[in-house]
């Protein structure tokens, strides 16, 4: 039995130190790295949205709102040449005749009244309001000798006013006007040859306390101590009339409104 088992153990052995042999210090084989997992790349969030404007500012964001700009006064005392139209004026046209064949508009720097049918009333106004004044005109006169200009001085709609026609063949009225009763009435009239006929003329007139004057051409005409209707207080009016005779054609150079 012994000799049996011999041959079957030594090929046991050798199959042992052939394993031995082949395995010897030799490191174990790594595994290989798992292949990559495809990702999804992470959902997009949704962006938040600005913060709303305030609809409303916090106290310490108010702004202050200006205060509404003011049209700045006329100047009370001045000397318009017309270079800006008629800024420094209100303009009334009234009558029974055509009120397109009346023309008051600036021309070349002069201020020209082109009337050409009857019964027409031309008004400038000031926009402020005198008591103690002077008011001078330059004028030229390109039609009939009987055109004539007329300056008013404490013009009141509701009261009355005082008003100086001169003709420009040298007569003239000084007049005054009672609105409570719708009356005018001629304090004086005359003429004066301090008139140029033909050529361009200086006209003045002065409200003073109860005094009116009427100068041309520098020379004192007319002196009245009015206190029959003692307007102390008005506008200044510059006016051209047709009545019957037409065609008027004036051009005022310059307007002055002064201290007396």
């Amino acid at each position: 039995m012994h000799k049996t088992l011999r041959p079957i153990l030594f090929v046991v052995a050798i199959v042992l130190i052939v394993g031995m042999a082949c395995s010897g210090g030799s490191q174990p084989t790594e595994a290989p790295p798992p292949p990559p997992v495809e990702t999804q790349p992470p959902a997009q969030q949704p962006t938040e949205e600005p913060p709303a404007l305030p609809t409303e500012l916090s106290p310490t964001e108010e702004t202050e709102t200006p205060p509404p700009t003011e049209e700045p006064a006329a100047e009370k005392f001045f000397t318009d040449e017309f270079d800006n139209g008629l800024d420094n004026w209100d303009f009334s046209l009234t009558g029974g005749g055509l009120h397109d064949k009346a023309k008051v508009e600036t021309q070349n720097g002069k201020l020209v009244f082109d009337l050409q049918d009857a019964d027409l009333y031309t008004f400038l106004y000031s926009k402020n309001t005198y008591d103690d004044v002077r008011v001078t005109i330059n004028v030229e006169n390109f039609g009939i000798n009987k055109s004539d200009i007329t300056l008013m001085c404490r013009y009141d709609e509701t009261v009355g006013w005082y008003s100086f026609t001169v003709a420009m063949n040298g007569k003239y009225n000084i007049a005054a006007r009672d609105q409570f009763i719708k009356k005018s009435y001629v304090i004086f009239n005359g003429a004066t040859n301090a008139i140029r006929v033909g050529q361009r003329n200086e006209i003045s007139v002065v409200c003073q306390g109860e005094t009116l004057i009427l100068y041309v051409n520098g020379e004192e005409v007319r002196r009245i101590e009015e206190t029959k209707y003692g307007f102390e207080e008005g506008k200044v009016v510059l006016s051209a009339t047709t009545y019957a005779v037409y065609p008027i054609n004036l051009a005022v150079e310059n307007i002055q409104i002064s201290a007396p």
